[in-house]
């Protein structure tokens, strides 16, 4: 399924990013969601911010089954 997730990064030493991003996920746990988030925007935009630590998700929609 596509799932639409907002996110926001946490604070620190980092330009702040507040948007969202469209994941492929197997389940609409959020866990799941989240970990997929994490890892799209770790290996896209933002390569320095590769951990769960870095972000935060805001909510979640699933775009389609």
């Amino acid at each position: 399924m596509l799932v639409r997730v907002e996110m926001h990064s946490t604070a620190g030493m980092y330009e702040q990013y507040s948007g969202h991003v469209d994941v492929h996920v197997d389940s609409d746990d959020a866990d799941t969601v989240f970990s997929a988030a994490v890892l799209k925007l770790s290996r896209t935009s933002f390569p320095d911010r590769p951990g769960r630590d870095f972000w935060r998700m805001d909510s979640f929609e699933v775009l389609n089954d």
